[in-house]
């Protein structure tokens, strides 16, 4: 039995393929999960879907509104239209870019980081503070 490319796009027609079994997924967005689990806010979040950042980031308007949600990494390039849809939608989440991905021949590519400000406040008082190195206190 051959391996099978799994894509939550549609394919077209031409291309699909009869199978002998289905891969079984469950699939939620990052509000629904929060909402049905009661997990703890994430406090950093990547995202590396090509072609899904947009679905992704629409499932998630709540997480993204919560002050616990630091920093943001998103596979896309800053100069496309997906880059600039992105970092609109961050800002206006209160997100600015914080570190940018790896230079390739000269342009910008990979990922974005997104920190909310530095003054942000936490419930409680606190203040965030911004790690340059997610999952750290350095």
């Amino acid at each position: 039995m051959g391996g099978q490319s799994f894509s939550f796009k549609k394919k077209q027609r031409h291309q699909q393929r009869l199978h002998t079994y289905l891969p079984a997924v469950e699939l939620w967005s990052i509000d629904d999960f929060i909402a049905r689990h009661d997990p703890p806010c994430p406090n950093y979040i990547k995202i590396d879907v090509p072609g899904l950042t947009r679905d992704i980031l629409a499932g998630a308007t709540r997480t993204l509104a919560r002050p616990e949600l630091r920093e943001i990494q998103v596979e896309v390039r800053e100069q496309g239209s997906g880059g600039r849809y992105v970092t609109e939608l961050m800002a206006k989440h209160g997100f600015k870019i914080f570190r940018r991905g790896m230079k390739r021949g000269g342009q910008i590519q990979g990922d974005l980081v997104f920190a909310r400000d530095e003054a942000a406040q936490l419930p409680d008082g606190n203040r965030l503070r911004i790690s340059p190195h997610p999952g750290t206190d350095t």
